[in-house]
């Protein structure tokens, strides 16, 4: 399986390349034949910016001793 932005080559070169705007020019994905398998284990990534991972936690934290 191989597309425009997706390879399941681990020695595509493209695989290491960034494009302008800093995303990956290529994403290794499974082969058609590894999925057949049942290679599917999801993992879920949640990233979040500094700033607003701040942000969010100040909002949740009591305003004063009196919220204790």
């Amino acid at each position: 399986m191989s597309d425009s932005r997706n390879t399941d080559d681990p020695k595509d070169p493209d695989l290491h390349r960034k494009r302008a705007d800093g995303q990956n020019e290529k994403y290794l994905v499974l082969s058609d034949e590894e999925r057949a398998k049942g290679y599917l284990d999801m993992v879920k990534i949640v990233t979040m910016h500094k700033q607003y991972a701040d942000a969010m936690e100040a909002a949740t934290l009591p305003q004063s001793e009196e919220e204790v």
